[in-house]
């Protein structure tokens, strides 16, 4: 009997609240970044400075893209659909609902600093409403280094597309002319590529560095490469491309989920508060 009545006083004890953690940090900053993403996909649907009527993420996909392929996108990172809704002449209204994954419209219209992953987050008419940033700041240790360790991670993710396009359009050529362009330097490549094959041809890589280019003397081969980050050609940070091919750190280093997450958040920020 004791026993029992042991089991159920454990039973009805409510067990202690997870202490909030960066993981949670990393998520608001996500749903920032998809909250004011959306504005901004939905402030490039202007006409004469008024918005079309949109209710919902499919309807906003529908009048982008003209297909649903932007929906899967626009949700939370909880997984719940964003709240979207524009009406001509009154304004629009994106919400995030939140870890808790349900929505609590009477709590958008006073401008609030939340404290948990688990309240909304609203954004009306380009200005935030309702938004737990402080609090997630407060529980990220974003520090110098770890923002610029996603600086260059970014860094090395762009010059990794710039570097494929210009093997995309050395393959085209080759695929058009029967051999590889006789450059003798890369301003040389330019000229064979530009505009046909590549309608702005990369010339520097992301840091701002020179990228080198040569041909081998029988036309056949070529190398491509960019001096990375330390902006010294011919070290161990180099990214290079051989005859099409990556041959030395295609692989950008691992992205750090908050501050990946913050840089996105601040990014999407910057696109919709910009002048338009």
């Amino acid at each position: 009997m004791q026993f029992a009545t042991t089991f159920v006083l454990m039973l009805a004890v409510a067990p202690p609240l997870r202490a909030a953690s960066e993981e949670d940090a990393a998520s608001v900053f996500e749903a920032l970044y998809n909250v004011y993403d959306t504005a901004a996909i939905l402030e490039t649907l202007r006409v004469d400075e008024a918005l079309p009527k949109v209710n919902g993420p499919a309807e906003l996909s529908q009048m982008k893209f003209g297909s649903d392929a932007l929906v899967r996108s626009l949700v939370d990172p909880w997984g719940t659909p964003l709240h979207i809704e524009s009406i001509p002449g009154q304004g629009y209204v994106i919400a995030a609902a939140g870890s808790d994954q349900r929505f609590d419209r009477s709590t958008w219209e006073k401008v609030t600093k939340t404290t948990s992953s688990a309240d909304d987050i609203v954004l009306r008419d380009g200005q935030i409403v309702r938004s737990p940033e402080e609090w997630a700041l407060a529980l990220a240790p974003l520090t110098p280094e770890r923002l610029k360790g996603e600086q260059a991670r970014l860094k090395h993710a762009q010059t990794i597309g710039w570097l494929r396009t210009i093997i995309l359009a050395m393959r085209i050529y080759e695929m058009d002319a029967g051999e590889l362009p006789p450059a003798g330097d890369l301003e040389g490549l330019v000229k064979y590529l530009e505009p046909k094959y590549a309608a702005a041809m990369p010339q520097t890589d992301a840091w701002g560095g020179e990228l080198d280019f040569a041909m081998v003397s029988t036309l056949d081969g070529y190398y491509l490469a960019s001096a990375g980050p330390d902006g010294v050609h011919d070290t161990d940070d180099d990214i290079v491309v051989e005859n099409h091919r990556f041959t030395k750190n295609e692989e950008a280093p691992a992205a750090d989920r908050l501050a990946s997450s913050w840089a996105g958040y601040q990014a999407a920020r910057q696109r919709l508060e910009s002048p338009r």
